[in-house]
């Protein structure tokens, strides 16, 4: 079902922005009806590459079902995005929210976030444009370079990423708009217009990624489209509708995620009903300048079970979805296939930096810039071309009779390791074992302690043996999904567990995601003999009770 767009007292080119043009076919019986705005993004290379990055990333090796690409994901929470914005306008909350605040309803409340965006602004294409492009800062198999591997953690490098993606962008949507646009001769002011809401939308990923102080792209916004108030005011409403733990992301993810990967889970649309704009208000926030500026009121998202009675099954939906999200976690995004092929990528990766100090760099064949033109596969190609260059320039480090080996070819061919030792509880740890784990948390700090415990058995090359270290979050995401309590007024779900004991899972899924948390060390299937040596070295250097 396509949402109904508010364009009350918007211009005409505003109007003719939104106008659908497309529909895709983006899951089983849901169909999108793209806008002209989106279509014209969705035509750039930034958005393209998208098909390149599977939202799995190395999992396909474990799930073989589960190739299904971040542009497809990006089209779903498009699609989920109106249908927030239409459950918003049209359900029984639509008239009265019942926190007390001003305006009362879902449908004013919008209206007023539209009137301070003025005629020639839209929140729907916002929402719209956000949604679609809100993956396109990825890097190829960037979840595990970031949160396992530890590469491309600067605290800039999101905005930095999506400033290179707005200018490229920018410079092909006047040929991308022209493409899809059927009148005769094209208006400046629709290119002009499209161009003002994706500077907005830029802004939006410094707001989300908590770089508001960030210098805007010189390239694309010469000055600002709206007042910081306003848009202190809006943007955590629509990142709380693109990318909180309620989301349009979350719905399609799980849905898209477990069907890829053999296990369909489903959303319960009944909670659409239940969707309410909250107003709170509004402390200082930091904005481009580094000044603080006081909002009168913030807009946020979330859900509201007082509807005569407490709805309880509008908690256990919420709680669904999120349990949903930790199963990904556990069967797929910590499947055990994935996790070595991702540490065999990881050993790769820290060899080639070792020798050469290229990955994560400004420049050179890992610049942020270059990986963010190519995907998945044109990034292993990379990789395994860098490997087997700088394997004969620059050769491991001896430690045997046996020759140190490229992983590469045997990653692309799914020759995997296998494990050796592991440890599934850091209270099983030795006080030894705690410092060695962080330490190992940083690459060199993985690389160092292979090192050590292949100084201990002369017969493995240096290729032979890997330590993987899972993320200590676990890329945990705590409940915070606004939920009207009993009293009329809205609070985090984890606050709300906290403080009253309702609905305690909320408490116990965060938890949960730390048991996920384990330390492997893998051997090369050729020397699968010495299993047992390896075992017990590792026990020495890690366990409180070996």
């Amino acid at each position: 079902m396509v949402g109904r767009t508010s364009t009350k007292e918007k211009s005409t080119v505003v109007q003719v922005l939104l106008s659908p043009v497309h529909a895709f076919r983006i899951f089983p019986n849901r169909d999108y009806a793209m806008s002209l705005g989106e279509m014209a993004v969705f035509h750039t290379a930034p958005m393209q590459r998208l098909k390149g990055l599977r939202q799995i990333g190395l999992g396909c090796l474990g799930l073989p079902t589960a190739e299904h690409s971040r542009l497809a994901h990006s089209l779903g929470t498009a699609y989920w995005a109106v249908e927030f914005l239409t459950r918003l306008r049209q359900n029984v909350f639509s008239e009265s929210v019942g926190d007390g605040g001003h305006p009362p309803g879902n449908r004013q409340r919008l209206e007023n976030i539209d009137q301070a965006l003025g005629p020639e602004l839209s929140l729907d294409l916002i929402v719209r444009l956000f949604a679609l492009v809100h993956d396109m800062t990825l890097l190829p198999l960037g979840h595990t370079l970031q949160f396992q591997s530890g590469y491309y953690t600067d605290d800039q490098a999101n905005g930095e990423r999506a400033n290179v993606c707005f200018k490229r962008i920018d410079k092909e949507l006047q040929s991308a708009l022209q493409s899809v646009y059927d009148g005769k001769g094209m208006p400046a002011e629709l290119l002009q217009c499209l161009r003002e809401h994706l500077r907005i939308v830029e802004r939006l990923f410094h707001f989300r990624h908590g770089f508001e102080d960030l210098k805007p792209n010189p390239d694309s916004s010469k000055r600002p489209t709206l007042s910081a108030q306003v848009e202190g005011a809006f943007f955590p409403l629509v990142i709380d509708m693109i990318a909180s733990t309620f989301s349009a992301d979350l719905v399609d993810f799980a849905q898209r995620d477990s069907l890829g990967a053999g296990i369909p889970r489903y959303f319960d649309e009944g909670l659409g009903d239940y969707l309410c704009v909250y107003i709170q208000s509004a402390g200082a926030t930091p904005r481009q300048s580094g000044h603080a500026v006081k909002a009168r009121r913030i807009y946020r998202l979330g859900l509201n079970p007082l509807r005569g009675m407490y709805r309880h099954e509008v908690v256990t939906g919420v709680l669904s979805l999120q349990r949903v999200r930790y199963e990904l976690a556990e069967r797929v995004f910590y499947q055990e296939d994935k996790l070595i092929a991702d540490a065999m990528l990881d050993r790769v990766l820290r060899f080639i930096d070792e020798k050469t100090q290229a990955v994560s760099q400004e420049s050179g064949p890992f610049a942020q810039a270059r990986l963010l033109r190519i995907g998945d596969d044109d990034f292993l190609k990379l990789v395994m071309s860098q490997e087997k260059r700088v394997f004969r320039e620059k050769s491991p480090q001896k430690h045997s009779h046996r020759t140190a080996q490229l992983l590469m070819p045997d990653l692309l061919a799914r020759r995997l390791y296998k494990e050796a030792f592991r440890v599934e509880r850091m209270s099983d740890l030795s006080s030894r074992g705690h410092r060695l784990v962080t330490q190992a948390v940083q690459p060199s700090g993985r690389t160092k302690l292979e090192r050590r415990i292949l100084g201990r058995i002369p017969e493995l090359a240096e290729t032979d043996l890997l330590v993987s270290i899972r993320p200590f979050s676990m890329q945990a995401k705590p409940s915070s999904v606004l939920i009207g309590w009993m009293d009329g007024q809205p609070a985090p779900l984890m606050d709300i567990a906290r403080r009253f004991g309702y609905a305690g899972e909320a408490l116990s899924m965060a938890e949960r995601y730390q048991s996920l948390w384990s330390l492997s060390v893998y051997l090369h299937p050729e020397v699968r003999s010495l299993t047992s040596r390896v075992d017990q070295i590792c026990r020495e250097l890690f366990l409180a009770h070996p």
